[in-house]
């Protein structure tokens, strides 16, 4: 039985090394203003995670204003918090859920390309799945009115929405299509 513990205590390229974790690399060209926002926002993060969290027959994702569909929730880990402390964190400032991390999925390294010039910055971001620890029915999950977000530190100002899905939306965010149908 894989050890799912030990591939989560560590960062995303201690992540990465876990036989099954998938590891893949995207390179997406961007606008100088895109890319400049980006580089802004990532500019001293190490990496982000994403959480895959599975109740009952449903995952739980995110959108916002900007985020071009639903995906999963997700944030930065901040200076030598592990992969498995911040996806704990993040979907507690979410949701006030407490997590049981089950395994890592993946490892993406994106890297972020100015379309008309010659910069770019690689993000590492971890997506690991997980449960909640008390309960399985979405149903009992009601989600925290006033949710909190590494990325968007007023939810309000960006129009933040949490919800439950048993089937993959119509507007989900492609980048994470893939990611997301592995756990319905």
């Amino acid at each position: 039985m894989p050890d799912h513990h030990h591939a989560t205590t560590g960062s995303p390229d201690r992540v990465a090394d876990h036989d099954a974790t998938s590891v893949e690399t995207e390179t997406q060209d961007v606008s100088s203003d895109r890319f400049d926002g980006l580089r802004a926002r990532f500019d001293g993060v190490d990496a982000t995670v994403q959480v895959l969290l599975r109740a009952d027959d449903a995952v739980l994702l995110e959108t916002f204003d900007g985020a071009n569909g639903w995906h999963p929730p997700g944030g930065e880990l901040v200076p030598s918090e592990s992969v498995a402390d911040g996806a704990s964190r993040v979907i507690e400032n979410l949701t006030g859920l407490a997590i049981r991390v089950d395994h890592p999925v993946s490892v993406t390294r994106t890297t972020f390309r100015e379309a008309d010039g010659d910069r770019s910055f690689t993000n590492p971001s971890v997506t690991i799945a997980a449960s909640p620890v008390d309960a399985t029915n979405t149903s009992e999950h009601p989600l925290r009115p006033d949710p909190t977000h590494d990325v968007h530190p007023d939810p309000a100002t960006v129009d933040l929405r949490l919800d439950w899905f048993e089937t993959i939306p119509d507007d989900v965010n492609p980048n994470h299509r893939k990611t997301i149908e592995a756990v319905l």
